[in-house]
């Protein structure tokens, strides 16, 4: 027993690095695994193996959260500086990563690439045994863990794709088949395959709350399930860098183009937005029952900080770190410079935030943007202003926490869906198949727990007319919505929009230190930052560390009236003081066209790296990266 379960803890480390040891080993281990998914509380902890790849070392817990999701049109890397632009980290963010950087956190043989793998063997594993041996026909619980299986699986290739395009396919165990090592296969033979497997497995896990074993959000659930499909369904639809036909891993750059299966394959006729919507209309039919979207925004990310998700709201699943894992917080956090009394340890939170244009980007009486961009850090148990490029993401925050974190690793769980992207997927499918009436009506939902107001909400969606429209409200509300939860990233690619939307946000940056009006290229929103001031003026509140700001909205141009109030200025390099918060200058301007070194519509996708590709000599790379 103890032998199984060390082959199924490094099985896939073992396929990356020792190639034909592990055959050897597997071949022998076969009533083993009769044993092992005969055997109920056997066979779900060998589905727990699986989970327990997000928490090693250089895995989600250190490496995925930290790279996947910027740099977008709504969030960037903080830390990024155009006196170093060849910084690894800057040039992971900047879509320009060195594949064989000797110092690079992702060229690794044992990193994020292989363990993706080493998850998906151990869910091959387990989804073969619980076939053969599992009666799962009979057996709800094993049918239960079947489903969880497939669906994890899913959900590593579904980040395997997101961020490398086109990567090898293993749905089977490496003892069944031989082939330690595989080259890139066609990304839609992937998405075929766990489409199939989301649509198998939606009927054998159970609702939120269903069961003792979905009465946390940290297991997989039938909502989150059919959510995953649609998600999948909807990037298999749409735009992503493909190489040209038959020239998977020939070294050729490709062009962002749509799936051939969509223009007059097995997908035309907009076969996916339709599965997306029935997907979508399944989580939708549980409303308030199974599901539900949590009245106050706000209470969303409080209830994270102190990790009080529970099943049933709107929180569909969570990456299951424990307490002491997982390094969210020492990366999205609201910076605190120093040791206080929320948190334990300086210089935590604040590598990744959002782009300081996204505040303009909300209605002032928008309840999401207060939460969402914070202009301040803690610096001696206090909040101060930041500089105009190092916003902070305020739905992630130590004061909210219930205890003090001294360490890089938080145990915060990540959200990795929420009812409100299950709503709007539901829109944007329903606006792609011309329902635009239900588009709206799911839309309204969102939108309506932004405001408060039927009146406010009514006049918007009555203000949208047609197809064109829809979508670029659908466009906008995900920005508003999911801002730094790694999700705008894969929109703006499957959406065609990503180096449309990198650009436009750099021409909007650039008009607000010039406090000029910009019009978007993308929606044709119009901004006049000409109403915002130069200055900005503080005070704090009489607890004596939350910071009051006047100067930074529309209309908030000139002193303040009241009394308190004091001009923020920072140090320029001369040592004078520099009186203006928001203007343009040749290092505002070099920071901004930092959001990309390299056509992000070309390098969309992360290169394998060259620790990866030593390992195994069938990969190579697309998309105008070095091929080997």
């Amino acid at each position: 027993m103890k032998k199984l379960i060390y082959i199924l803890a490094c099985a896939g480390f073992m396929a990356a690095s020792c190639g034909e040891e592990l055959l050897d080993t597997r071949s022998s281990s076969s009533s083993d695994s009769e044993t092992m998914f005969s055997n109920e509380t056997y066979a779900e902890a060998a589905v727990m193996n699986i989970y327990r790849q997000f928490g090693v070392d250089k895995s989600y817990r250190n490496r995925w959260l930290v790279y996947y999701g910027a740099n977008t049109d709504s969030e960037w890397y903080v830390s990024a500086s155009p006196d170093k632009p060849t910084d690894t980290k800057t040039l992971i963010y900047s879509y320009n990563p060195t594949y064989d950087d000797a110092s690079s956190q992702l060229n690794e043989s044992s990193g994020q690439f292989a363990l993706m793998y080493t998850a998906i063997e151990n869910a091959n594993l387990a989804i073969a045994g619980l076939r053969k041996y599992g009666n799962v026909e009979t057996n709800a619980g094993m049918r239960y863990l079947l489903g969880e299986s497939l669906v994890l699986r899913a959900f590593f290739y579904f980040d395997l794709i997101r961020a490398w395009g086109d990567v090898p396919a293993r749905f089977q165990p490496i003892g069944e088949t031989g082939d330690v090592n595989k080259p890139k296969s066609d990304r839609d033979e992937i998405y075929k395959l766990i489409i199939a497997d989301l649509e198998e497995a939606v009927n054998y896990v159970y609702w939120p709350n269903e069961s003792a074993r979905t009465g946390t959000v940290t297991r997989i659930n039938k909502a989150f399930t059919y959510g995953l499909l649609a998600r999948v369904c909807l990037s298999a639809a749409g735009y992503s860098q493909r190489p040209d036909e038959g020239q998977i891993g020939t070294g050729n750059v490709g062009q962002n183009r749509r799936s051939k299966l969509v223009d007059g394959g097995e997908w035309a006729d907009n076969a996916l937005y339709t599965k997306a919507l029935d997907a979508c209309k399944e989580v939708i039919a549980k409303e308030n029952a199974c599901v539900k979207l949590e009245s106050d925004f706000d209470a969303i990310w409080r209830g994270m900080m102190k990790r009080e998700v529970t099943a049933g709201g709107e929180t569909l699943f969570v990456i299951p770190f424990a307490d002491n894992r997982g390094q969210w917080m020492n990366n999205y956090a609201v910076r605190h410079a120093t040791a206080d009394k929320y948190c334990g340890m300086a210089g935590a939170g604040g590598t990744i935030g959002p782009v300081p244009t996204l505040f303009y980007e909300y209605d002032k009486n928008d309840r999401r943007r207060d939460v969402t961009c914070v202009p301040y850090r803690w610096n001696g148990g206090k909040q101060e202003l930041e500089n105009i490029q190092k916003w902070y993401c305020g739905k992630y925050r130590y004061e909210w926490m219930n205890e003090v974190v001294s360490g890089n690793d938080c145990g915060i769980k990540p959200i990795q869906m929420r009812y409100a992207d299950i709503l709007l997927m539901a829109a944007e499918a329903a606006n792609e198949l011309n329902d635009l009436p239900y588009a709206k009506t799911q839309l309204r939902k969102v939108r309506f727990r932004a405001f408060e107001s039927n009146n406010t909400v009514d006049a918007y969606l009555d203000a949208i007319g047609s197809k064109e429209a829809m979508f670029n409200a659908i466009y906008k509300e995900r920005m508003l919505e999911f801002n730094c939860e790694q999700l705008r990233k894969q929109d703006l690619i499957r959406w065609g929009l990503l180096k449309k939307s990198l650009d436009d946000v750099k021409g909007k940056m650039k008009a607000m230190l010039d406090h000029t009006t910009y019009t978007s290229t993308v929606t044709g929103e119009s901004y006049d930052f000409s109403t915002i001031g130069t200055k900005v003026y503080y005070k704090y509140a009489d607890d004596g560390e939350t910071v009051q700001l006047h100067g930074l909205d529309f209309g908030e141009a000139g002193e303040p009236d009241g009394e308190g109030w004091t001009l923020y200025t920072s140090k320029k390099t001369d040592g004078t003081l520099e009186e203006e918060y928001i203007k343009s200058g040749t290092t505002s301007t070099g920071r901004i066209d930092l959001i990309y070194q390299y056509d992000p519509d070309v390098h969309m996708f992360w290169p394998i790296f060259k620790q990866s590709i030593t390992t195994n000599s069938m990969l190579a790379n697309d998309y105008g990266y070095p091929v080997r």
